[in-house]
């Protein structure tokens, strides 16, 4: 299902603690996968130590949004999925998360 430019997506998170399934907001134009530092810290990802995806975001809501970059050992989306992705740790500010449960 299509909303505001997004689509509705299933989800695995794999790394060394555990895997987490869900529902997600996926934007294929996106340079990274967003997650939440709350979920990043329950399934575990090893931080790159750079600082790439640090102040680099801007919510849809235009909060400006503190990340730092992570490596996941596998993404699966829809299906299909990717070992090794890299992806943006954000702590999503509450309105944010609000205006994506609302979606």
């Amino acid at each position: 299902m299509c909303i505001m430019g997004f689509a509705k997506a299933e989800f695995k998170l794999t790394r060394d603690r555990e895997s987490i399934e869900g529902l997600a907001l996926a934007d294929s134009g996106a340079w990274y996968t967003v997650i939440d530092r709350g979920l990043a810290e329950k399934v575990g990802v090893r931080y790159t130590g750079l600082n790439r995806a640090k102040d680099n975001f801007n919510s849809f809501s235009g909060h400006r949004i503190d990340c730092q970059e992570a490596v996941l050992n596998s993404i699966t989306l829809e299906g299909k999925a990717a070992p090794s992705e890299l992806v943006a740790i954000c702590s999503i500010p509450d309105p944010v998360r609000e205006l994506l449960r609302r979606q």
